[in-house]
């Protein structure tokens, strides 16, 4: 898979994060990181370490090749924003800009703030957090459903700013809150396509 315009990266917040977690490694994105603090410092505990005493929580990663979704605590699920890499940094965070969209450049992450109610971190290919993942090969997204009131006018939008996106697949939603009601994973560590529905992601009784 080329170095293109590509999804790397889901955020989402979630009721239960042991529960989203365990949805997620079910369907073969295991975990990757828990971030959070004891006392003032902040910790970053990798997969399969016990949490220090005082530890809370404030993100867990999961990752399956170039696929990685973030669960952070939160009263329901919620989708927070995607994470695209980008050969051309700068001219997208231009193309922003020239449509009238905040842009949030901070030391390692970089949000493009939507008029539509989510935002998309942006990552060069050359950056540490592109260098940072897995093969495509293992495991990527193949698919990202988002749901927004008016699709059309979004894809247009996002593709003059971002490029095509080939994996970001468009729905109509009749609520005005966007949020991405699946998502579809392959590659070699898995048997086929996978799609996984985000109501997975939170308890039956919440």
């Amino acid at each position: 898979m080329a170095l293109t315009e590509r999804l790397f990266h889901l955020h989402f917040q979630v009721p239960d994060v042991s529960h989203a977690a365990a949805a997620l490694a079910d369907q073969g994105v295991e975990p990757h990181r828990r971030y959070g603090r004891v006392d003032d410092e902040s910790r970053s505990i990798p997969a399969g370490e016990p949490q220090p005493d005082g530890f809370r929580l404030r993100l867990q990663g999961a990752q399956l090749g170039t696929a990685n979704v973030t669960l952070a605590p939160g009263p329901g699920l919620e989708f927070d924003h995607f994470g695209v890499i980008v050969p051309d940094f700068e001219t997208v965070l231009q193309r922003a800009r020239d449509c009238g969209w905040h842009v949030n450049v901070g030391t390692n992450r970089t949000f493009l703030h939507t008029p539509w109610g989510f935002r998309i971190e942006v990552q060069p290919t050359d950056g540490p957090v592109a260098s940072s993942l897995d093969s495509p090969t293992d495991g990527h997204f193949s698919s990202i459903v988002l749901a927004v009131p008016e699709p059309e006018s979004v894809r247009d939008e996002l593709d003059a700013v971002l490029g095509e996106v080939s994996a970001l697949e468009l729905d109509r939603s009749g609520s005005n809150r966007p949020s991405v009601p699946q998502l579809t994973l392959a590659g070699a560590s898995l048997p086929g396509e996978r799609t996984i529905l985000t109501r997975d992601l939170e308890p039956a009784d919440s």
